[in-house]
């Protein structure tokens, strides 16, 4: 697995207002949350980052970390690269636009894994550097000078294969006026057409604990003798 990491801090959303179209995408994900909701059940749940905490989930515990900020509706106020949570006391993490702002997100991920339990699942929303609002931002931002950390979702599958998760629901979506029905009409058909562009992508993964490439066995030759009965 190719290291992924940045010497500098990357400003993280406190609230959804930060965000471009933060209201829109935080319907959106409502909507995809509410409709894989069969996936996202156990009896312990852990929300990362503020932008996770307005998901509601169907777990008896919540536990909500922010990143070394205080904030409204937190639990634990750590270091999210170093949780201090013991191993696999997790049942489902709600991830959502944290790993596009870590300066190191391969740590995250191996530090998600240690905490979470067999067969515990993962939804994770963040960007996509294909889509066009990306592209057409990027211009912006090399001549600010802002250093952007974002990454392929195709590259977080890949590491999240290596740590041996299986991914159920892989989606990229538009955020446009949900509340219109010509909007949504248009967004669906985009969805359907135009998916590797859309603005942002929800996964959904399965930690496994048998390996998903089993090992191929070589042809062995197998000498049989009769049985001798007395």
């Amino acid at each position: 697995m190719k290291e992924h990491w940045t010497e500098y801090y990357l400003n993280y959303p406190l609230s959804w207002d930060n965000l471009y179209k933060g209201a829109q995408t935080k319907e959106v994900i409502k909507l995809k949350v509410n409709s894989y909701k069969s996936f996202l059940f156990g009896p312990t749940c852990m929300k990362l980052g503020p932008l996770s905490f307005i998901f509601k989930s169907n777990s008896k515990y919540n536990i909500n970390l922010s990143d070394c900020i205080k904030i409204d509706g937190s639990n634990i106020i750590c270091n999210t690269h170093d949780l201090p949570l013991q191993d696999n006391s997790i049942d489902v993490s709600y991830i959502i636009y944290q790993l596009d702002y870590s300066f190191y997100p391969q740590k995250l991920l191996k530090e998600i894994d240690r905490v979470m339990s067999t067969d515990g699942t993962l939804m994770i929303v963040g960007f996509n550097p294909f889509s066009v609002n990306y592209l057409l931002n990027f211009s912006k931002a090399i001549n600010k000078k802002i250093r952007l950390g974002f990454y392929t979702p195709y590259t977080l599958k890949d590491w999240l294969f290596f740590l041996n998760y299986e991914v159920i629901v892989f989606e990229n979506f538009f955020v446009l006026n949900q509340f219109s029905s010509k909007f949504k009409c248009v967004s669906d058909k985009l969805e359907c057409h135009c998916q590797l562009f859309g603005n942002s992508y929800f996964l959904i993964a399965k930690k496994r604990t048998y390996p998903l490439t089993p090992l191929k066995v070589g042809k062995k030759n197998i000498s049989y003798r009769p049985i001798v009965l007395s």
